[in-house]
C-alpha cells in the first residue's frame, strides 16, 4: 500500500493553528491591558505635566532627547511595568520575546501616528539606532511594517 500523507499533513496543519491560537490569544491579552499602568496616579500626574514639551520636538532630535529629561521618573517607572520596551530588561532587546517585539513595533506605529513629526520608516530606523537593533531583527522589523499602508 502507498503512504498517504492527508492524515499527517492535516495533523500538521492542525497542531500549526493550535500553536498560533496560543499566540493570538496571548497578543490579545496584551493590546487589552497595553499601557494601563499610564493611567495609574503616578504614571498619569508625571505625563501630564511632561508630555506636551516632548510632543513638540521631532522624534529622535537632540531637542526631543532633551525633553524627554523631563520624564525620566515616568519613563522608569513605566518601563519597570511594561515588557514591550526594551529599557525592561537589563539586556535591552536582547530580553525580550517576540510578543514583546510585535507590541513594540505596534507601540512604535502608535507613537507615530500621534506625533507625526517623522514618518514611520524613518522612526523605525531611529529606534533601530537607538536600541541597537542587529541587522537580523531589524530587516525582520522592516519586512513587518510593510503590512501598515503607507
Amino acid at each position: 500500500m502507498q503512504y498517504d500523507s492527508t492524515r499527517d499533513t492535516a495533523a500538521h496543519i492542525a497542531e500549526v493553528q493550535q500553536n498560533m491560537s496560543i499566540l493570538i490569544q496571548a497578543l490579545r491579552g496584551r493590546s487589552e491591558i497595553h499601557d494601563a499602568s499610564k493611567y495609574t496616579p503616578e504614571e498619569k500626574s508625571q505625563l501630564d505635566a511632561a508630555l506636551p514639551s516632548v510632543k513638540k520636538e521631532r522624534y529622535g532630535s537632540n531637542e526631543y532627547i532633551l525633553a524627554k529629561k523631563g520624564l525620566e521618573q515616568f519613563l522608569h517607572l513605566h518601563h519597570s511595568r511594561n515588557t514591550h520596551h526594551p529599557e525592561h530588561y537589563k539586556n535591552g532587546i536582547a530580553g525580550m520575546d517576540i510578543l514583546d517585539i510585535v507590541e513594540m513595533i505596534c507601540d512604535w506605529k502608535a507613537a507615530n501616528t500621534s506625533e507625526d513629526n517623522v514618518s514611520f520608516n524613518e522612526a523605525i530606523e531611529i529606534s533601530i539606532a537607538r536600541f541597537e537593533i542587529g541587522d537580523q531583527l531589524a530587516q525582520i522589523i522592516r519586512n513587518t511594517i510593510k503590512c501598515w499602508p503607507s
